[in-house]
C-alpha cells in the first residue's frame, strides 16, 4: 500500500484522551510488569517498548487507530491480540518505525508525531494494514467508521540476540530480530494476561469498548475473542450479564460456566469455547457472541464475530461471508 496515493488512513484522530492517557501512563504500566533490565536477555518475552538499546529505557504503548465516525453506532471495533515489533532496528527488515522517530514522539510527549510516523512507516509498508483496508472497503455499505486496536496495546515479542552490522547501512550498529505473533503469546501466557488484564490495560479496553456506540466488533482470531469475552465478564455487573452464542444461545464455556475464570492467567493457550473453533464461525448456519450487560442504568448489546487473521492464510481471501454476517449483525 502506497500511502503517498492512498486516503484511507487520513482521517485518523490524534486528539483522543483515551489514547493520550495511554501515551503517558504505560510506561508506568511496563515498569510495574516487567521493568527493562529484567527483558535484557535474549529470549526473554515482553513489550518491544521496554527492550530498547541506549538511553531511553521504556518507550510508551500503542495508541489506538481511530478514524472518525468510530463512536456511531454503525461503526466497527475490529480487535487484535498484540503488536507485532514495529520497531525498525529491532524487527530485522528495513521496515518499520525508526528508533529515532519513535524517541522524539516520546521526548516530544505527541500522539501526533508518533501516528504520524506510524502512518508513514507501518501503515503505508506492511501487508497487515492492506488487509484491513480491504476488509473495510468491502464494508463500507454496512458501516460507518472504526477503531483499530489490540487487546495488547505494546509490541509483544521474543527478544532476539543482537546482530553487528558488518557492512556500511544507514541504520544503527546493532540490529535485532525479535519474533512476535501467537506463538510468542503461548510461549508466555501468564506474561501476556498481564499486559492485558492488569488494571490499567484492563482500563483503557473497556474505556475503549463503552465509548463507542458501536454494537459490532471483529476479533482477529481466538487469543482477541477469549480476550474480549473475558473483558465483557470482567467488567459488566454479572447479575445482569448474558454472553451467549447466536443462534444456538449457548454460553461460553471457559467464561460464564466456570467460577474461577479470574484466576486464569493461561486462557491465552485456549479458546473461548472448545465448541466454537474459528472455523466454525464460517459456516453458514453460524452466527456470533452476543454480549448484554447493564452500564449504570443503561442496558447495552454487543454482537462479537471472530474471524480469521486477515494476514493469515485463512483470512487474507474469502470475506464474503464476513461481509454478509456483518449486515445480518447490523439487522440484529
Amino acid at each position: 500500500m502506497d500511502a503517498g496515493n492512498d486516503n484511507f488512513w487520513h482521517a485518523l484522530e490524534t486528539a483522543d484522551s483515551l489514547n493520550q492517557a495511554i501515551w503517558e501512563e504505560s510506561v508506568a504500566v511496563q515498569l510495574g510488569i516487567a521493568p527493562p533490565e529484567q527483558l535484557r536477555a535474549p529470549n526473554s518475552i515482553g513489550a518491544q517498548q521496554a527492550m530498547i538499546e541506549g538511553s531511553v529505557p521504556c518507550l510508551p504503548w500503542v495508541p489506538d487507530l481511530l478514524v472518525s465516525d468510530w463512536e456511531s453506532q454503525s461503526a466497527i471495533l475490529i480487535v487484535g491480540s498484540a503488536y507485532a515489533g514495529f520497531i525498525r532496528e529491532y524487527s530485522g527488515g528495513s521496515k518499520g518505525m525508526p528508533i529515532a522517530a519513535y524517541i522524539k514522539a516520546y521526548e516530544q510527549r505527541s500522539v501526533k508525531l508518533f501516528i504520524d510516523s506510524f502512518k508513514e512507516n507501518v501503515i503505508a509498508k506492511w501487508a497487515y494494514y492492506g488487509h484491513i483496508r480491504r476488509l473495510i472497503n468491502g464494508l463500507r455499505a454496512n458501516i460507518g467508521g472504526f477503531a483499530l486496536f489490540d487487546v495488547c496495546r505494546a509490541s509483544f515479542v521474543c527478544r532476539s540476540e543482537a546482530v553487528t552490522l558488518r557492512r556500511r547501512l544507514p541504520a544503527p550498529p546493532v540490529l535485532r530480530k525479535d519474533r512476535g505473533g501467537d506463538k510468542t503469546v503461548r510461549c508466555q501466557p501468564a506474561v501476556f494476561s498481564a499486559y492485558v488484564e492488569s488494571s490499567k490495560p484492563n482500563e483503557w479496553l473497556w474505556k475503549r469498548i463503552q465509548g463507542s456506540k458501536a454494537t459490532r466488533i471483529l476479533a482477529l482470531g481466538s487469543i482477541a475473542e477469549h480476550a474480549l469475552l473475558r473483558c465483557f465478564a470482567r467488567n459488566l455487573d454479572r447479575d445482569h450479564l448474558s454472553i451467549c452464542s447466536v443462534p444456538d444461545h449457548q454460553e461460553p464455556m471457559r467464561i460464564s460456566r466456570r467460577s474461577d475464570w479470574k484466576g486464569k492467567t493461561e486462557w491465552a493457550l485456549q479458546y473461548a469455547d472448545d465448541r466454537y473453533h474459528l472455523s466454525h464461525w464460517q459456516k453458514d448456519t453460524s452466527g456470533w457472541w452476543e454480549i448484554q450487560g447493564r452500564i449504570g442504568e443503561n442496558t447495552r448489546l454487543w454482537q462479537l464475530l471472530p474471524i480469521p487473521h486477515p494476514s493469515s492464510r485463512h483470512g487474507a481471501h474469502d470475506k464474503e461471508w464476513i461481509f454478509g454476517r456483518l449486515a445480518r449483525m447490523r439487522q440484529g
